[in-house]
């Protein structure tokens, strides 16, 4: 699968998730006032982040509730380095003034030293196309860091406990409990999440590409092993793959390219397999325990239990084919 589509696939699933009430039986007005209800209990920025980006979605919201949960992310951002990258990757124009930005990242640095994520959001104020000094900058500092975390999980736990708060109707809890073993909370709550927890990584990999910044190939490695080092997510796994691709420009590094995107295919492919359920199944065991894990420990973790449990390999056969080349050999 390729980068493009991983991200086009996940902001339709959130938008869906988002736009429209979890079952039929619950209508419009009633889905936007259980997200205004739980955005008026939102304790910290983090929930008032998550329920405002789910009430921004919804044509029927009021400006009132829309207003105090901005307010409450402005009033909490200096402090929360999860605010602080969301900020530096969406702010726009008011960002790209050079002091403004400058103190966001020293703010950064202080209440998250060393995260790779911290300059891979700070890369949203680089130009597009991956040229210059700034990118240099950032990409080298990204190499440099102890460790990567994404802001997936941090929003997910987030959002859940917003909308934990709040009282489901119970035809949409006994549909999401059916279908993914989970809470209707747990499964807008992931669908926010990905709606906004991940920065721009097409940026990331544009910026590495060897044929055109053939200078940043070893820089742009270290940063794809770091992150699969440290990946939480499978989109992190993912990303990583493609850095190495882009920065592959001989023999061995093309071949750890292949490697690792081999593996990344194949545990996307089997995720999706053990993940999904026939139309009008229930969730099986294993998908109920996943569910609660990725609230828990996070998405990779959650998958590679899920993994063991089925008796599923990280590695893929040797004579496996991604379900791409098959369909094109057909």
């Amino acid at each position: 699968m390729s980068l493009h589509r991983v991200f086009t696939l996940s902001v339709l699933l959130a938008g869906t998730l988002l736009a429209s009430p979890a079952t039929a039986q619950t209508s419009d007005a009633q889905y936007t006032q259980l997200l205004q209800e739980a955005g008026s209990k939102a304790e910290d920025g983090r929930e008032a982040l998550a329920m405002l980006t789910a009430l921004l979605s919804r044509k029927d919201a009021s400006d009132t509730a829309v207003d105090a949960l901005r307010e409450l992310v402005l009033a909490t951002t200096p402090e929360d380095a999860v605010l602080l990258r969301y900020t530096l990757s969406n702010d726009g124009e008011l960002v790209r003034d050079t002091d403004r930005a400058g103190k966001l990242r020293d703010a950064l640095a202080k209440q998250d030293p060393g995260n790779a994520n911290n300059d891979l959001a700070a890369l949203s104020l680089t130009p597009a196309d991956g040229g210059g000094g700034d990118v240099d900058a950032r990409l080298q500092a990204m190499a440099a860091a102890s460790h990567y975390a994404s802001d997936f999980s941090a929003i997910v736990q987030a959002a859940h406990r917003a909308l934990s708060r709040v009282t489901w109707p119970e035809d949409v809890t006994a549909q999401a409990q059916k279908d993914s073993g989970t809470s209707p909370a747990m499964v807008v709550a992931v669908s926010i999440a990905a709606a906004i927890g991940a920065p721009d990584f097409s940026r990331l990999v544009t910026a590495c590409d060897h044929q055109k910044f053939a200078s940043r190939v070893d820089t742009c490695r270290s940063i794809a092993r770091r992150m699969l080092a440290d990946a939480s997510t499978m989109v992190d796994q993912m990303v990583a793959a493609a850095l190495l691709n882009a920065a592959a420009s001989d023999a061995a590094s093309t071949a750890e390219a292949t490697a690792v995107q081999r593996r990344v295919q194949w545990q996307s492919e089997q995720a999706n397999r053990l993940i999904a359920a026939p139309p009008g199944s229930d969730a099986s065991p294993a998908r109920v325990r996943y569910s609660r894990s990725v609230l828990e420990r996070g998405e990779l973790s959650a998958l590679h239990e899920l993994f063991a449990d089925s008796k599923v390999a990280l590695e893929p056969p040797t004579d496996w084919q991604p379900a791409a080349a098959q369909n094109a050999d057909r």
